[in-house]
């Protein structure tokens, strides 16, 4: 029973397979040579369908069909779709499609193939917004058609019924078309899309989408694109969306992005660019890109306070990593898969003639030849980010510089943490402010721009490691910050000249050593170089330790420098510096010879120049030091050592015109003194000072003490010089004699205020023959000294603006003091003229000795004045033998009118004169002088007018005497009127 059902049931089977067979075999014997050679003739009735679906005009030139091996394929030619206005917006010149035979069991339509060829389209935006395409509004969404947030897992874009049809196709390709897009709302012109290529290809488990186009904003501009997709949308998905892999592969050729202004929003971009993108699709989201990209002449727009500019000749760039690091996953968090941990994005970056222009509160302008990055960025689950600088190498026009290290930045943290190591090498010094970030401080960019102006830093390593918001780690700050190299040829001009007002600090030069900066203190170890003290002398520098401490804030200069050089480039130091202002005025007259070293410990506020603090210590090595006129210090041993303050002196000891000289003590230090002890040889002493006639009375040696003190600061230098004059012969004319080795205590005192322009006032005494008070004027017209005194084996008078002289003695002999005179004044005669006379004025003279000479003349008991009223004097004098007055006046040197004399009683001569015989005759036989002075000595003699009213000439009364005279050229002097 069961064998005979079972063989019916398959007579059936095989008689319907029989008959299906004929009925399909019939079918498609009518379809290939009933249906298809006349399907043109229904063209009509498939435009009128097509017009009523689309609601548009659409016209077709011509259907054909064929039948190619196992299944149909058709071909329409001349494919136009109208707007409302009657204007082409779609032109199709040919679509070829061949007819799959899966469309029976998919009851929909499917094919093997559809290509499009010469697809014309027109998409335009209206000035309202509204958005057509081939002559149909694209309608925005409403509200009510949006879908629920229920709903929206089932509206992926690839399960669209469009696009699910479209990727049923087996192949579809759409070559040579152009597109164009017209934007009113923009008003911008028309963009072309030209020669747009297309082909999609769908199998079983994957699909591929490929395409290329060019724009025609600017020339040669392309863009290819290729997608790769498995398992994506269709009927004969093996799995659920969510599965999907893929990728997406996007190449840009010669893109000019300033080209595309018109129609697309983009920032301000220079150049042309091509890029290469890779993006690849896991579980239905995009996970990876990797992006390639290379720009000639590219650059972004002008740098402004929130962004940084950069332009480059050329760039390159690769990206590599998740999407997520890119954009923020919450946002798309439908197309963009979570970022994984650990999962970094990888960086490489070239560039060459960049300029990057960042905001001026950041830094400077930086330009780099060339650029070379690697690094990496991660980012955690909680949005920790970390950056690793695997290598950079920037060449600047002033250096390279390489950098190595990286930035954390946790999530709840503002700037994050730097951890960096770099090197510069062949950097150009005098360019190392350019790169101070902002922060550094605009006062501290600024010192540096002008003090380091030329040199080298062969190699220097540096380290940035703390919290970003804290550089350059100041104060409490736990930061590290910094940078040890060397340098090379380093100029540094501390403290320059401001404008033509007063000198700077002498610049250090050629500097060899070591730099350091750690923090807030650049510190310098300098084995060689020099200090400018003129544009050509320079102080070699054979050690200098220097450090700037405090450099954000309030920097601070602290130097030790170790320096060699001749004599003169010193005393341009000490001159043509700003030392010459810390330093007294008698600095400027300092002059020597011969190899010196000073040692310089140098504090300098660079926020207050005013406040520096010095100290200088000078070995001359055996070298000569001058002041002004004054006789040279020889073979100067020992230290000066000299402050802003004040000098002290090391064991210093010279020689002095031949003599021995020491120096201790300090001047100008609270409660010091500072003492010069020697001898002085009188004769190279006279010679020095021009007065070689002294040597006749002022011989041997002169011991001496000089102290200087102050001691009060700021207040008047005392100056105190005492000598025993043991050792010093004067041999002048009574009064003023010594026997050597006779002691005399001398001693003279000075002082001097430094806050005004008087040279000071002092005493000097030599025993009891001399003491001389003199005070200095202080400001004004006149001489250096406003009064002397002078008081000779008698105290002096005191004076006022003037100079008075006091002598009281028991001998005067007045023709020896003549030749005295006469000698000093041949010597006075030679020296320089001052601009400014030294003594005042002469005031009165007051006389008084027991004998007085004059030749043969004897005066006893002798008592004269003379006073002195502007260009007027008058002398009144007695004695034994005469008394009376003279008057004369003069006028620049010159006497003008007469010498008047009214003597009231005049003796000369011997006693009797049998005795002025006997002298006579004894002065003949020794000499054959004349007994009259000579015609030049008589031609000076003043026009007298004398009256003598009781003249006696040896022992003879006269009587009255009136004589008036004047000098004459031919007899030397003539009287006009004699009574006796």
């Amino acid at each position: 029973m069961t064998l005979r059902v079972l063989k019916g049931f398959l007579r059936v089977v095989l008689l319907l397979i029989i008959v299906s067979y004929f009925v399909v075999a019939g079918l498609l014997l009518a379809t290939k040579y009933w249906f298809m050679p006349r399907i043109d003739s229904w063209r009509p009735t498939i435009e009128s369908s097509l017009s009523e679906a689309l609601g548009t005009k659409v016209v077709l030139d011509k259907i054909k069909a064929e039948w190619g091996g196992l299944s149909p394929a058709f071909e329409l030619d001349g494919l136009t779709v109208y707007d409302s206005q009657g204007h082409e917006a779609l032109v199709v010149p040919r679509i070829h499609a061949n007819f799959s035979w899966r469309s029976v069991l998919a009851f929909e339509p499917s094919f093997s193939y559809i290509g499009i060829e010469g697809l014309a389209l027109a998409i335009q935006r209206s000035k309202e917004g509204v958005i057509r395409v081939a002559g149909f509004d694209l309608e925005p969404a409403s509200d009510q058609d949006a879908p629920s947030q229920s709903d929206e897992t089932d509206q992926v874009w690839h399960r669209a019924e469009p696009v699910r049809w479209l990727l049923s196709q087996r192949r579809i390709d759409l070559n040579d078309a152009i597109i164009v897009w017209i934007d009113q709302e923009r008003e911008a012109p028309p963009l072309e899309v030209k020669g747009f290529s297309l082909s999609l290809r769908n199998s079983l488990l994957s699909h591929r989408f490929e395409g290329e186009f060019e724009l025609s904003s600017a020339p040669e501009q392309k863009v290819e694109f290729a997608m790769t997709s498995d398992r994506l949308g269709g009927r004969f998905d093996l799995v659920g969306d969510e599965e999907i892999d893929g990728e997406l592969y996007v190449e840009l050729s010669d893109i000019v992005p300033a080209s595309l202004a018109p129609w697309v929003d983009l920032p301000e971009v220079k150049g042309r660019y091509s890029a290469r993108n890779w993006l690849s699709l896991e579980q239905g989201k995009v996970a990876n890109v990797t992006l390639e990209a290379a720009g000639t002449d590219a650059g972004t727009g002008v740098a402004s306070p929130e962004l940084t500019s950069w332009t480059a000749d050329y760039v390159k760039l690769r990206l590599d990593g998740p999407l997520g690091m890119f954009l923020p996953v919450s946002e798309y968090a439908a197309y963009i898969s979570e970022i994984g941990v650990g999962n970094p994005v990888a960086l490489q970056f070239d560039g060459q003639g960049l300029t990057i222009d960042p905001p001026a509160d950041v830094m400077a302008t930086v330009r780099l030849d060339e650029l070379r990055t690697k690094a990496q960025v991660r980012q955690s689950p909680q949005g920790d980010l970390t950056l690793t600088i695997e290598d950079v190498k920037a060449q600047t026009p002033d250096g390279l510089l390489t950098l190595r290290g990286g930035w954390n930045k946790r999530h709840d943290s503002e700037a994050g943490d730097l951890n960096l190591q770099g090197s510069l090498a062949e950097f150009n010094a005098s360019r190392l402010y350019h790169y101070m970030p902002a922060e550094v401080g605009g006062d501290v960019i600024g010192w540096m721009k002008q003090a380091f102006t030329s040199g080298t830093i062969p190699k220097a390593s540096f380290v940035v490691r703390g919290p970003l918001a804290e550089f350059p780690f100041e104060g409490e700050s736990k930061g590290v910050f910094t940078l040890d190299g060397s340098v090379q040829d380093l100029t540094i001009d501390y403290a320059p000249a401001e404008g033509d007002k007063e000198p700077g600090w002498p610049a250090l030069v050629g500097l060899n050593g070591k730099l350091s900066l750690n923090r807030d203190i650049l510190t310098a170890s300098i084995q060689s170089g020099g200090l400018a003290v003129a544009p050509d002398t320079r102080v070699d520098v054979t050690r200098l330790d220097a450090s700037l401490e405090n450099l954000f804030s309030n920097p601070v200069l602290k130097a030790q420098a170790r320096t060699r050089s001749p004599a003169q480039g010193y005393q341009k130091a000490l001159t043509d510096t700003a030392l010459a202002a810390s330093l007294p005025d008698m600095v400027a007259d300092l002059k020597g010879a011969g190899d010196w070293t000073l040692n310089l410990d140098l504090t300098m506020p660079l926020d207050d120049l005013e406040a520096v603090a010095f100290k200088a210590s000078l070995d001359l090595h055996g070298g000569t030091l001058q002041l002004a006129d004054f006789p040279a210090l020889e073979s100067v041993t020992g230290q000066a050592i000299f402050t802003g303050s004040g000098f002290s002196s090391n064991n210093l000891q010279a020689k002095v015109l031949g003599s021995d000289l020491r120096v201790s003590g300090a001047f100008g230090e609270p409660d010091s003194t500072l003492a010069i002890q020697g001898e002085l040889a009188m004769q190279p002493l006279n010679n020095h000072f021009k007065m070689p006639s002294l040597n006749q009375w002022v011989r041997g040696t002169l011991p001496f003490e000089m102290t200087v003190a102050q001691p009060v600061a700021d207040g008047p230098f005392r100056i105190a010089l005492d000598s025993s004059m043991k050792g010093v012969q004067l041999l002048f004319p009574a009064p003023l004699t010594l026997a050597s080795g006779t002691p005399l205590n001398t001693r003279v005192q000075w002082e001097i205020d430094p806050s005004s322009a008087s040279v000071g006032s002092g005493t000097l005494r030599i025993g009891n023959l001399i003491q001389i008070n003199a005070s200095g004027r202080n400001g004004g017209q006149g001489s250096a000294l406003s009064a002397v005194a002078v008081g000779i084996g008698t105290a002096p008078i005191a004076s006022k603006d003037s100079l008075t002289v006091n002598i009281a003695t028991n001998t005067l002999d007045a023709t020896a003091w003549m030749a005295v005179q006469e000698s000093l004044m041949k010597d006075l005669g030679t020296s320089s003229p001052s601009s400014q006379p030294f003594m005042p004025a002469l005031s009165s003279v007051r006389l008084s000795t027991k004998l007085a000479k004059w030749g043969d003349n004897k005066l006893n008991d002798v008592n004269a004045t003379m006073q002195v009223t502007g260009d007027r004097y008058a002398v009144n004098f007695s004695s034994t033998q005469t008394n009376g007055a003279l008057n004369w006046q003069m006028e620049n040197g010159e006497f003008v009118g007469r010498l008047q004399a009214r003597v009231a009683r005049l003796e000369l001569g011997a006693d009797r004169p049998e005795d002025a015989t006997v002298k006579a005759s004894s002065a003949q036989a020794k000499s054959s002088a004349p007994v009259l002075p000579d015609e030049a000595t008589l031609s000076t003699i003043p026009p007298v007018d004398v009256v003598v009213d009781d003249l006696v000439l040896h022992g003879m009364k006269l009587g009255r005497l009136e004589l008036i005279g004047q000098n004459a050229p031919a007899i030397g002097i003539g009287i006009s009127r004699n009574s006796c």
